[in-house]
């Protein structure tokens, strides 16, 4: 395997495995399981450091809406990064 597609295969893997988090997070806050127990610890503490200043961001357009819709834009944002990472590398 060339240096490169190792590099771009590695990169996918994470991203992938992110959205994996975000996605277990966002199941976390649904069906009200503990963020507190040792598997939502660690998924909390991997997504926190993206959707803290997301949310930051969003609450004056989201206002008191209760809806949290970091977890989308850090969808989109994460997507959007390795789309161009993966063009760059390519």
């Amino acid at each position: 395997m060339r240096p490169m597609a190792l590099l771009l295969a590695i990169i996918n893997l994470l991203c992938y495995a992110w959205y994996l988090l975000l996605l277990l997070r966002v199941l976390i806050s649904w069906f009200d399981l503990s963020p507190y127990s040792a598997g939502g610890r660690i998924v909390v503490a991997a997504t926190e450091p993206v959707l803290k200043p997301i949310r930051r961001a969003l609450t004056p357009l989201q206002g008191r809406a209760g809806l949290d819709f970091s977890p989308v834009v850090a969808f989109v944002v994460v997507e959007a990064l390795r789309r161009v990472i993966v063009a760059v590398l390519r």
